[in-house]
């Protein structure tokens, strides 16, 4: 029952999170890194002993990622990793699988499985991930922070064209990576209200377990830049997907975000302003002639 194994490993990989729930809590990361969820969630930072994570790599870019979901799927994911086998909650379900397989074909378990995570209310897994040294590796691939404010002055218009142009470049795209296969179906790009662009798009994906299963998810990711660090939410879904709405409310306190103000720049900011204002006055009053104030003026300018 080797595939079977491997099968529900994936799952569990895939099912940190329950979406049916309401949401009813936020999850804080730090000041301005926030989630809406349920009151059952709890998160699972990346670690070096889940395999394939780079931590240093991580550290370098100033990232920080999460799983978060059901309590009890989370205690599942982190006993895989401790012990290296699955504990009483998937072991039962191990089991379930294995006597259906008796007399099943791989479509009928499959079947079978999705039956088992609806009852669970186990429909999805979500990735959170911030970055805040974003513009360092924008800088290893050639681009810097002129770029993107070049995207901060488009129209209105101008977004409109792009997206379009993004619409027609997806729309018969299919991306194969290694047993996985992966198909955008809409992406938009917009500015909030602080003017900071984000995107959102939906997608599905086809995994190649092993040669007996194929696992199909619904994917809705978020994306934005703020504050000088980047905010990426990614959720694969595949029990009922009928849930985008609750997805926007997930990411909303991250996406409601304002500017912060550099405290420095802001005292900084009002001492030039107060020296024009002094300067102005001793001007005016007789004290400094023009040629005198056009210099003074030209050293608190430069």
């Amino acid at each position: 029952m080797k595939k079977i194994k491997e099968f529900i490993f994936f799952v569990i990989l895939l099912s940190l999170f329950i979406n049916s729930l309401g949401y009813s809590k936020i999850i804080k990361f730090d000041e301005n890194f926030n989630l809406n969820v349920p009151s059952n969630y709890s998160s699972l930072k990346f670690t070096d002993q889940i395999e394939g994570i780079d931590i240093q790599e991580m550290e370098k870019y100033g990232m920080q990622a999460y799983f978060l979901g059901d309590k009890k799927l989370i205690n599942a994911f982190e006993y895989y990793l401790i012990h290296n086998e699955f504990n009483d909650y998937f072991t039962n379900i191990q089991k379930k699988l294995e006597s259906k397989a008796r007399n099943s074909n791989s479509n009928q378990i499959m079947k079978y499985f999705l039956r088992i995570l609806k009852k669970e209310n186990i429909q999805s897994i979500t990735v959170a991930v911030k970055s805040d040294k974003f513009l360092d590796e924008l800088e290893e691939f050639g681009f810097n922070i002129s770029d993107l404010n070049e995207f901060n002055q488009l129209s209105d218009e101008e977004l409109k064209s792009f997206n379009k142009e993004i619409k027609s470049f997806i729309s018969d795209y299919v991306l194969s990576l290694g047993a996985i296969s992966y198909k955008i179906k809409s992406f938009k790009l917009s500015k909030d209200k602080s003017n900071d662009f984000f995107s959102f798009l939906k997608a599905s994906s086809l995994y190649a377990i092993n040669d007996d299963y194929t696992f199909k998810t619904t994917d809705e990711g978020f994306a934005t830049f703020k504050n000088n660090s980047l905010y990426l939410i990614y959720r694969l879904c595949f029990v009922d997907c009928n849930n985008y709405n609750n997805f926007k409310k997930m990411v909303r306190p991250i996406s409601s975000l304002s500017k912060s103000i550099n405290k420095d720049n802001f005292i900084k900011s009002n001492n030039f302003i107060n020296q024009l204002k002094q300067l102005n006055e001793l001007y005016k009053s007789g004290v400094l002639t023009k040629e005198e104030f056009e210099k003074a003026k030209k050293r608190i300018l430069n």
